[in-house]
This record gives C-alpha cells, structure tokens and sequence, in this order.
C-alpha cells in the first residue's frame, strides 16, 4: 500500500498536467457556450458586483456581511489588479491544482503514497470539484484552505511535542476556514480541547488552546469589526443565519432549498423582502440581528413543536449529504449538460456519493489492514463531520457538503489501495463500496432526487442570461451572434417575452 516515494513527484505531475488539460477543454466550452461565463448567477452576480465596488474604492459597504467575507475581497483584489472573469476563473484552475496537491501530499503522509495518488485522481475526476473553477463562488477556495488544515493538522497530530509554529499555521487555516466557512468557527473549541488533551490537560496545553484562539479571533476580528461599523451589531462574520435556517426547516422542507413565503428567491433583494416581512410582522423596522432572531424563532417553534417532523427531516438532510448527486441550488450540472452547455464535463465522471462507501471502506481499512486505533482518524471525523453537521441544521446543498471532499478521496483511496488486503472481508468491503452509488441510482428511480427541482427556475435563469448576452452583442453590433443567443434563450424557455421583442428588434436592424 505504502509504494515507492520515488516516483510520486513525477506521477504527481502526470496528473496535474491531465487535470490542466482537462480544465482547458472544460473551460474553454464553458467560455463559448455559457451565458454564466459573463454574468455570474445568484451569489456569483452578488459577488462580481460586490468586487466591482471594491475595485473603485468602496472597501467597507453600507451592510454587513451576509455571507463569507473572503471570497469577494480576494474577487475585489483581483478585480482593482484588472482581472476580469476569464483571469478569474484562470486563477481558479490554478487554485484548483494546487489543491490537488495538497490532497495527493496529505493523502500520501496518512495513508501511503500509492493512496496520495489514488487521491489527487479521485479529486480531479469529480464533477461537483472540476466545475468549481467554472463558478463565481467560494468553492474553490474553500476546497484549498480545507485541504491545506487537513495536512497541516496531520503534520501537527505526528509530532511528539507540537512546536508552537505549527499550532499557529493550523490556526491561521483554521480562520482562513472560517472566513469562506463560517460554521467551521465550531472547530475552534473542538480543536482547543484536542491540544489540550494531548498534553494531558496540562498548562502548556491550554496555552495552545489559548494560542489557536488567539490566532483565530485575530483572523475573524476585521469582519466583526466591520459589522459593527456598518451595522452597529456584534455580528461575528456574516448575517442572515436565520433566513437560511428558515429556508431548510419549514413543515413542508425536503432537505433542500424551500422558499419562504414572501422572501425573494436568491440572493438579490433577499435582505430587503426578508425586512419588510419582519416589518409587516412586527410593525416596526429592525436591525441585522433582530430580523435574523425573527427566522430563528420559527425555526425553534418548528423544531420543538413538531419534534418527530424535525428529527424526519434532519434524517432526510443527513441521508441526502451522503447519497445526493442530482439537486443543485445555484448551478446545477446535470441541466447544463441536458442544455448542451457541459458536454466536456464527462471528463470528471465521478460524484462525491460514489466516494462514501470507498471512505468507509477506508476507516474500515485503517484499523484491519493498517492496525491502527480509529480515533486516530478524529481529523477526518471532524472535517467530515462538520459539513455534515451544517447541512443536516441548515439543507442540503453540494456547496455544504464540498468541505467534506479532501478527507473523503483520503479515506476513498486507503480504502481503494486495501481492497486485497480484506481477505475473506472482501466481499463485505465491496458490498460496503458499492453501496451509496447503488442509493443514488435509486434516489432517481423513485425521484427522490431528480432534476425537475430545479427545472423551471434553471430555464428562466438560462433564458434571462442569454438575453443578457444578447443585449451586450446587440450593442457591439454583432447581431447575428445576438441572434443566436435571443435562440437560445427561446430553446431554453419556449415563448419568453423579453427574448421574442429582442428578436423582433435584431431582424429590424
């Protein structure tokens, strides 16, 4: 299982440059055919204009945040540096590789080199991580600061005595998490009690406990403080906790999205429908913080007024971070490929499901085959368990289940590279493996998880963004590519109105 260091780097390498290939291809259809690839949907949009506004001096906002502050400033560095979408989504490929990297070297110090390998393919053949680069979001970044903790964490976890240095790097990705991450701030007392068990509860202990807190309140402070001026609130990172709360426990929640009557669907506007509800509801007008407790309190009234209801849907939630690979809440892969829009996609063939019954193969693996005690695998517990945990309170989406993806190929590769070593187990182990895909495949058969979700809301934004296109190459006068996009927005949503006056207008001119 362990193979010949030797030739990691260089197959490494093999997979980098094929994995670069195949973003080029990927990329390059993304940028011909997409109406996404110039104008960001849903919280991308918000970003880019947020990044746009960052780029002309406007660095601090008139509101607090209201999602991870992270991403778009890194978006508005780029933009003031004169970085469009396609440097972006450029940088993104190369944050993408990077993270390959970081699985591959983490996976190969925990599990062996021939599994630090099996990771960094794992990792490039997944659909969800490949098309990453291709979205205006935090994914990408994400996916490299949790990559960058798992390792980092497992140098930490070898060392007899932690130096303080490596306490400190742990912790400044552990802020960095939280900052594209912001329920992974429960990580903090979880990690503090870890370092201060392994010395036993000792003084020193507590003093890196103390030091992991330290670095990581230093990290998150200029969001806070930034809420503050703003908002004149203690909001530690962002806001509107509560309305995504709400968006996944109602009555009629199925583990996903569910609207709520009366707030805007995405992020435009939804600040301000969600104010005015608390408004019509209370008869007043209320901060940041008095409108996100109003959420919450339906949301606890929901929980412990209909406990069985609740614990259904968590079950529900849990079941379908372990088993989804269809639904989708802001762009969903398997509609851009009915559309015509992804067909290099299927060069990463692979869903995450797939990989949850290889990691359980792995932990299995990891005290059968590698004689090691379980609880050594507590890393990977918590930077699994912590996705798992947000998604099963909040819904399920696959950007909350992403975190997950580095320890799972870890786990998914030590399973895969001890599959001979199972013996008579074999069997079980295989039946284990092909389990969760086996689920999906039966989500769809009883649709359970099936595209039409999202159809109808898919096909406006398509056929809005095509129009959008339009309009940019109407004013280029380049009519007859406008025409073929006023086309495809009509193929995308058959009669839209704003696509057929644009098409009146092109044939006029």
């Amino acid at each position: 299982m362990t193979g010949s260091s030797g030739r990691f780097r260089p197959v490494l390498v093999s997979l980098l440059l094929l994995g670069l290939a195949g973003q080029v291809a990927m990329l390059s259809e993304f940028q011909r055919k997409h109406p996404a690839a110039e104008f960001p949907w849903a919280d991308g949009e918000v970003y880019w204009h947020m990044a746009g506004r960052m780029a002309q001096g406007h660095w601090l906002g008139d509101t607090p945040f209201l999602s991870a502050p992270l991403y778009p400033y890194l978006l508005g560095v780029l933009r003031w540096l004169g970085l469009d979408l396609p440097g972006v989504y450029a940088l993104q490929v190369g944050i993408h590789l990077l993270a390959t990297a970081v699985v591959a070297v983490a996976a190969k110090r925990r599990f062996g080199v021939n599994a630090g390998l099996v990771a960094a393919g794992l990792y490039l053949l997944l659909a969800d991580v490949a098309v990453s680069t291709m979205r205006v979001l935090q994914n990408e970044v994400q996916l490299l600061v949790t990559a960058l903790l798992w390792w980092r964490w497992i140098l930490l976890a070898e060392e007899r005595t932690p130096r303080w240095r490596d306490v400190a790097i742990v912790a400044g990705l552990l802020g960095l998490l939280v900052l594209t991450f912001p329920t992974a701030v429960l990580v903090v007392p979880v990690l503090g009690a870890w370092l201060a068990c392994r010395d036993r509860w000792s003084r020193t202990g507590w003093m890196r406990a103390g030091l992991l807190a330290v670095v990581v309140s230093a990290l998150i402070s200029p969001a806070t403080i930034h809420n503050a001026i703003v908002a004149h609130e203690f909001i530690p990172i962002s806001a509107h906790a509560g309305v995504t709360l709400l968006h996944g426990n109602q009555p009629d929640s199925r583990g996903v999205l569910t609207q709520i009557p009366g707030v805007v669907h995405g992020r435009l506007g939804l600040h301000e429908s969600a104010a005015a509800l608390f408004e019509r509801a209370t008869g007043r007008s209320g901060t940041f913080g008095e409108i996100d407790r109003f959420f919450e309190r339906q949301v606890i009234r929901f929980w412990t007024g209909e406990p069985l209801g609740a614990a259904r849907l968590f079950a529900v939630k849990a079941y379908r971070f372990l088993t989804g690979d269809v639904y989708d809440d802001t762009a969903p892969l398997i509609l851009d490929r009915r559309f015509g829009l992804a067909t290099w996609t299927m060069l990463a063939p692979l869903e995450v499901p797939w990989l949850m019954g290889l990691a359980g193969v792995g932990v299995w693996a990891w005290g059968r085959v590698l004689g090691r005690a379980r609880w050594e695998l507590f890393i990977e517990a918590v930077l699994i368990g912590l996705p798992l945990l947000v998604t099963v309170i909040f819904f399920y989406s696959p950007r909350y289940r992403l975190p997950a993806v580095p320890p799972l190929c870890g786990l998914a590769a030590c399973g895969l590279m001890s599959w001979r070593r199972f013996g008579a187990a074999r069997t079980a182990a295989l039946a284990l493996a092909v389990s969760v895909p086996l689920l999906t495949v039966v989500n769809r058969w009883t649709g359970f998880d099936r595209p039409e979700y999202m159809l109808n809301v898919y096909r406006l934004t398509l056929a809005a963004s095509h129009v959008r296109v339009a309009d940019q190459l109407t004013q280029e006068k380049n009519l007859p590519a406008a025409q073929a996009r006023i086309r495809a927005a009509l193929d995308a949503l058959p009669g839209y109105p704003p696509a057929l006056e644009r098409l009146r207008v092109v044939r006029t001119r």
